[in-house]
Formats: C-alpha cells, structure tokens, sequence
C-alpha cells in the first residue's frame, strides 16, 4: 500500500512539474501565427502595429497574442524594426496632476501596443532648449513626441523636430498648422457653462480668477467667462477680474483683492482648483460660509478636488482620454498609417459638488 501511494505521488509529480514545464515554455511568433492561421510575417506586421494588414487578419492576430498572453520581446523588435518603441512626453508644466494623468493615458495606448511610455521635465527658460531637445530624441532614438503646453505652442521647436523627422502630436495646442496633428477642448465653451451654472444658481456678481497670461487655456477660460456673463446681461469688467499664476497662494492672496474691489460678490470662478482651493480657505479665514455665502468653482477636476472641504464644483476635463488618443494616434504615424483627420475635440464634463448652491435671497 506504501509502495502504491509512493508511485501516484511520483507520478503525480511528474505530470505536475511537466505541466509546469510546458507552461513556462515561452510563446514566440511562430506560435502566434500558428494560432491565428497566418503567416509568420503577417503576425509580425500586425504585432508591430503596420498598417499592411487587413483589419481579419490583424484582429486574428491580435486574439491569438491575447490568448497566449503574449508580450513581443523588446530588444528583438528594436533590432528587426530600426526603432526604440519608446514615446516621450516632453513637458514643462508644475501641475503634477495634469502629467500623472497625461503619463497615465500614454501608458494605457503604450502598454496595449508594446510601447514604453517616458515622461521627460525640460527646461523651456534655456536658450539653447530646442538644441537639447533635438539631442535627446537623437540620443535616444525615440519614436516619437507627445508635446503639452506650453512646448506644444512654441512653432520654432515644432519645425525644428519636423525637420528631422520625428513624429509628434500635440495635447492642446495654442494654435496648430494644417500639418499638425492634435487633440483638444475647447477651454473658452467649457468656462461658459461652469459661468452660466453659477448664474442659473442665481448668482449675479461673479468674480474671475484668471492664469498665467502666457497659457492659452488661461485667456480662453476668461474669455469663456466674459462671454457668459455679457450674454446674461451682466457686468464683466475689470473690475470682476482679478489674475493669479495658476497655485493655490495666489488664490489666497487673491481672494483679498476681489473682496476690496468687489464686496457684493456671491461667487468666484477660478480658472484652475489650486487657486480655488486657495480661494476657499483664504474666505473661510474670511469667516465666510462656502456656499451660502460665497460659491466658488474651479476647472481641470484635480484628484483633490473631490476631497477638499468644501469639495470643489470644477470643469472636468478628459486628460486621460486626450492623451491616450494622442499617443495611439502617434502610434499610428509612427507606424506609417495615412491618417485624415489630424485633429479631435474632447467634451469636458461639468462636475457639481458642495462649494456651489442657489443662492439665498438676502
């Protein structure tokens, strides 16, 4: 009996450690386009995302790589193809939260098309900036650029890496050529209706927190929140504006100026949270009720926002989504892909949440 449980264990064990064994074996190409019933060049093709392939065939591919939980070997597609599969986002921007959400959707597109994802800082202040830049892409053999602003906005870096033929898409740029691909929103009509959901409150003197005048999105936002107000009727003067640099002090120190120069007013739309979270504790310093008192909103719907006392009403614009198109769009490019339409507008979403109500009639 001792013998005979011995044997089944033996035997057991064996069929264990070949099982194993044969599940460690490592899926190639060649299995691939077994499995998918296509040539091993037409897996290859599809797994390195070409454009050659018929939509049947690639999405065969693509089952059978899924199936296999199959991850092409990096090092030998850098060697077959001539390229590095990496795809860098080259910014100059303080908003951590705006890049961990631009990084997040790179990495979504990356991750789905075997791409390795890089989030680059850079210096714009330098004078010999671009001359880096071409030199890091140089360097590093990189497939292509994700550019945000303000890099996106600066035509003399753009022609500069056009004419060495590095495939880039902007994330909202200032102003883009019929040669530019892009994604976008349109900042201007999104500040309308976070202006006019504050009207509809009942809201009649508003204040704008503006940004730095050197980012577009800043004087699109305000330009959103003249038009709003102009189209109810109401005043939209120097007066009811007030500019900070886009951190959470100069909503602070902000707050104070609006006070003194507009007592009357009920509300204050900030053309980012971190400013209107600033806004938030310099009036509740103030004694002020938020929102009873005063309404405050916001714009990009950071990871705070929600989590802020009182959580914050804000614009909510897709990053994640924007960014993700951008780089399976550049995906696309890099792959040799003719593509028409070179641009695409995202909606933002209107996030309401306790720093705005109906107003109370005094």
């Amino acid at each position: 009996m001792g013998i005979y449980i011995c044997s089944f264990c033996f035997a057991f064990y064996e069929s264990l450690r070949m099982s194993l064994r044969h599940k460690k074996k490592r899926v190639t190409v060649t299995d691939i386009a077994k499995e998918a019933g296509v040539s091993l060049k037409t897996a290859s093709r599809a797994l390195n995302n070409s454009p050659h392939v018929r939509k049947e065939k690639r999405e065969a591919v693509l089952r059978a790589a899924k199936k296999f939980n199959f991850r092409p070997n990096i090092s030998a597609r850098q060697l077959a193809s001539n390229r590095s599969y990496v795809i860098t986002h080259f910014y100059d921007n303080l908003n951590t939260d705006y890049l961990s959400k631009i990084y997040t959707g790179m990495q979504k597109a990356c991750h789905k098309h075997g791409y390795y994802a890089v989030a680059e800082a850079t210096d714009y202040s330098r004078k010999n900036f671009i001359a880096q830049t071409l030199d890091y892409a140089s360097s590093f053999n990189i497939d292509g650029l994700i550019l945000s602003p303000p890099l996106c906005d600066d035509a003399k870096l753009i022609e500069a890496l056009k004419k060495q033929d590095i495939k880039l898409v902007l994330i909202s740029p200032q102003e883009a050529s019929n040669d530019d691909y892009y994604v976008f929103v349109d900042e201007e009509r999104s500040a309308f209706e976070i202006t006019e959901h504050l009207i509809t409150l009942g809201h009649e003197n508003i204040a704008f927190l503006g940004g730095l005048k050197s980012h577009k999105a800043a004087s699109d936002r305000q330009k959103g929140f003249i038009s709003a107000m102009k189209h109810h009727g109401l005043n939209a003067s120097n007066k009811n504006i007030k500019s900070g640099d886009f951190t959470m002090q100069s909503g602070h120190d902000a707050y104070v100026d609006i006070m003194k120069k507009l007592p009357e007013a009920t509300a204050i739309f900030a053309a980012n949270d971190e400013m209107a979270m600033g806004v938030i504790m310099a009036a509740l310093n103030d004694g002020k009720k938020i929102p009873d008192e005063i309404a405050i909103a916001g714009y990009d719907n950071i990871r705070f926002s929600g989590l802020f006392w009182p959580s914050l009403t804000t614009v909510s614009p897709p990053v994640i989504e924007m960014a993700s198109y951008a780089t399976n769009l550049l995906i696309r490019l890099i792959s040799g892909e003719i593509i028409k339409n070179k641009r695409h507008e995202f909606v933002s979403e209107i996030i309401i949440r306790k720093s705005t109500n109906k107003r109370k009639s005094s």
